[in-house]
């Protein structure tokens, strides 16, 4: 098991070959309190993205498009209350 900070509430997890990004916030923001680590379009080898309740730091709507196209296998998980069909 690996376990990075991003900056931020956000973390990557690594347990054996599964890379889960946990709530990626990394849209540049004067508010914030740390620069963003990594851009959206250089995760690349995103299994899951988590989103754990709906707080732009939590839910980057302004990046999650680009993680998705950078890693299209991707599986995005948010709480119920936030899909859309």
């Amino acid at each position: 098991m690996a376990f990075w900070w991003l900056g931020q509430h956000s973390f990557v997890v690594k347990l054996g070959g599964v890379v889960c990004y946990i709530d990626p916030f990394l849209t540049d923001m004067e508010a914030r309190q740390v620069r963003p680590l990594l851009k959206p379009e250089e995760i690349t080898n995103a299994d899951i993205v988590l989103g754990s309740h709906d707080h732009i730091d939590h839910i980057d709507r302004a990046a999650w498009p680009v993680i998705a196209k950078a890693s299209p296998k991707a599986v995005f998980v948010t709480p119920a209350l936030l899909r859309t069909r």
